[in-house]
């Protein structure tokens, strides 16, 4: 039986500054922003392996998705601190066992789910 704690906004924001920054390899991109729709889709794919399949390296992802990343993660973030954002929650459930990364992976994969392009805006 898995132990679960609830998240909220606030605490997520702490975990992604202290953990996902020192995910050098997930923040390696140059951070550009793209409107291509197919990029920023594969981009949010790229998200959801890295949850889902728990990715530790970019392996052959191609140069304008290690861009797009940090952008996308960026909006995450500030979303995080508007309680009128487009999230589809402001509270999630969380595995008490599993690494903070993995759980804010878990996250950002729920929201692409339940909202779609959630991320591609600011």
């Amino acid at each position: 039986m898995t132990n679960t704690i609830q998240v909220d906004a606030e605490q997520l924001g702490y975990w992604l500054e202290d953990v996902l920054v020192p995910e050098t390899w997930l923040f390696s991109g140059s951070g550009i922003r793209h409107t291509d729709e197919e990029l920023l889709f594969e981009a949010e794919n790229f998200l959801l392996s890295v949850a889902e399949e728990g990715l530790t390296e970019w392996g052959d992802t191609s140069q304008a998705i290690k861009e797009v990343i940090p952008v996308l993660m960026g909006n995450f973030l500030g979303k995080l601190i508007h309680p009128d954002s487009s999230f589809a929650s402001r509270s999630w459930t969380a595995d008490s066992s599993a690494t903070p990364f993995d759980n804010v992976m878990s996250i950002v994969a729920y929201e692409i789910r339940h909202n779609p392009r959630c991320l591609r805006e600011k």
